[in-house]
């Protein structure tokens, strides 16, 4: 295996736990003599088609989908034949030898028509999309679910980002996959691991880091704050991040007079994030549900205490012991508890955490992935895919009631999976 196209339901400029992964596996890939293309959808339409993003090479398709309004299924009947022939023609100069699609979203009809016409292999890694997309899109519009049934039914790997994620996925499907089903966790960069500067900020401080949505918690976490310090708190929290819950998360700020206490980051880049986790007296990751949690792993690896909702692949990953606490969802006492425990674990470094953190790097994930590709591989040479028509009829029509402009309808679909 010397060329993977990897098919991303988000990617760069857009910031997120798949957009992560997807750049960290390519990385990684290049490094085992492994050449990567990622390929994503077109949105907004400024972005450049082609560009190099960190040293991985990146190409952006307007992917059309049936998803909205009438505009949107025209646009899909008329448009998405020339965006496949462009897109097998691309992959057949690239030398493309596995499709592997991240996250379903628009971008698994494409890769599994590409696999299909090409006679490709074709893996498929749920990031748990189901639960994570904050415009519930699974819930929503049923056309979304037609394709991931799809891709998993045609699919000659699936693998999900945690034993929680991929018995989801099973119960959805209806069934277990035998042996195309595994669960390959994400990881983290040996940047997670370096030391350097924290961030800079006049008092101690609690992170908690991640998209801005109802699933990461926030909101609960602001209340829990409050309750633990109804005075003067020995340390600020600082949220770092970007989402639909901005708003409302500053409104509930003011509205628990936290206003001194509670910090808004914005959007952090790899960089800063290092600092923000680095600098900070612990990490807290407060889910109402939780695939996997990056965020968790680095602070893992950068032995921070760390506060984890007991739910999904959090329950997996973190490591026992004193630097670990668990709460149960809704346990607001507990929640408020544990960010007691952590301010007084200011100036404590736990190794228990960061050897845990040591089976995620992502050179041994890299690894697991090669693998699945090898076997993936083994299994297309003797089995036929899918007739094209069936795999087209997955879409039939677009459930969703009334129109919406374009540029919604697009939004929509880049917002699919977002995950971090």
């Amino acid at each position: 295996m010397k060329r993977v196209a990897l098919f991303a339901s988000a990617f760069h400029p857009s910031l997120g736990g798949v957009e992560e992964a997807v750049w960290q596996l390519a990385t990684h890939l290049e490094r085992r003599g492994v050449e990567s293309l990622v390929v994503t959808n077109r949105w907004p339409r400024s972005l450049p088609a082609e560009e190099c993003v960190r040293g991985v090479r990146v190409r952006r398709y307007r992917f059309r989908f049936p998803w909205g309004g009438i505009r949107a299924r025209l646009g899909f009947r008329w448009l998405r034949e020339g965006a496949l022939r462009e897109l097998c023609g691309d992959l057949v100069r690239f030398g493309a030898q596995l499709i592997h699609v991240q996250c379903v979203s628009a971008n698994g009809w494409y890769a599994m028509q590409t696999a299909h016409r090409m006679a490709l292999p074709l893996v498929v890694t749920s990031q748990g999309e189901r639960v994570m997309d904050a415009s519930r899109v699974y819930e929503n519009a049923p056309v979304f679910n037609r394709v991931l049934r799809a891709c998993l039914e045609s699919a000659h790997a699936v693998t999900a980002c945690s034993e929680s994620t991929l018995r989801d996925l099973e119960g959805y499907f209806g069934g277990g996959f035998g042996d195309r089903g595994s669960v390959i966790y994400n990881g983290i960069g040996e940047e997670a691991f370096a030391a350097g500067p924290g961030w800079p900020h006049p008092r101690p401080y609690l992170l908690a880091l991640g998209r801005l949505v109802p699933q990461k918690g926030f909101g609960p976490l602001l209340r829990a704050y409050r309750a633990a310090w109804p005075g003067d708190s020995p340390v600020d929290v600082l949220l770092a991040g970007e989402g639909p819950e901005w708003d409302e998360l500053h409104r509930l700020r003011e509205e628990c007079r936290l206003g001194k206490q509670v910090h808004f980051v914005g959007r952090a880049n790899r960089r800063e994030v290092g600092e923000l986790i680095r600098g900070a007296v612990g990490v807290v990751v407060p889910s109402l549900y939780e695939p996997m949690g990056i965020v968790a792993l680095e602070a893992m690896a950068a032995g921070k205490p760390l506060l984890v909702s007991s739910v999904g692949g959090l329950r997996e990953i973190a490591p026992g012991g004193d630097g670990v606490r668990m709460v149960e969802v809704g346990d607001g006492e507990s929640l408020a508890a544990g960010l007691q425990w952590m301010a007084r674990c200011r100036g404590q470094s736990f190794s228990r955490n960061r050897r845990a953190a040591e089976r995620f790097r992502w050179s041994a994930i890299t690894a697991q992935y090669l693998e699945v590709y090898r076997q993936a591989a083994g299994r297309r040479a003797g089995e036929a895919s899918p007739r094209e028509g069936e795999m087209q009829g997955a879409l039939g029509e677009a459930a969703a009631s009334g129109s919406c402009s374009e540029e919604a309808e697009q939004e929509g679909v880049r917002e699919v999976g977002v995950i971090r």
